[in-house]
This record gives C-alpha cells, structure tokens and sequence, in this order.
C-alpha cells in the first residue's frame, strides 16, 4: 500500500496537483449551505440531524446545521446534506 501511495504522491507531484490527489488528505467541498462533498474519509464517529462528525486522517470534520443527513457514502466519499451553518476542522 506503501508503494502506491508513493507512486501516487509522486505522480501528484510531476503534475503539480498538490497531496491531496494523491489521496494522503482529505478533500472537502462545500457547495452553498446545502451540501458538503468529504473524500477520503474514514467513516462516520457521530450522527445527528444537527451535527455530523468524519473521522478524517489526522483529526475530523464537523458539519454543523438543520437537518442534515448523509446523502451518500461510500468507501471514498461521503455527502452530507441540509442547511449546512458551518464545517469546522479538528485536530
């Protein structure tokens, strides 16, 4: 696994994409208040229609809002989705 992050980091870094295509980090998109775009993830730690917490490397993420819910989630991405009022990253 080693080898293809490696290869991957490496790869990332003749194309001048930066570390996080190489999947070593999270991706995070937010598009408006309504929905929240997590790759690279590693699985949920806390649910709750006002609060939803991803495990991430090196800390979590915080989605905080109204209704919110998991939209999508596969082993590589998840989406969260509702009235979002802010993501906050932990460490």
């Amino acid at each position: 696994m080693n080898r293809k992050r490696n290869w991957a980091g490496r790869l990332a870094d003749m194309a001048d994409l930066g570390e996080e295509c190489s999947s070593v980090l999270p991706l995070i998109e937010i598009a408006g208040n309504q929905r929240v775009l997590i790759e690279h993830h590693n699985g949920v730690v806390e649910y709750g229609r006002e609060r939803i917490v991803v495990q991430v490397k090196k800390g979590s993420v915080a989605v905080l809002g109204d209704n919110l819910e998991l939209s999508k989630m596969t082993n590589h991405q998840l989406i969260i989705s509702g009235l979002i009022y802010g993501v906050e990253l932990e460490r």
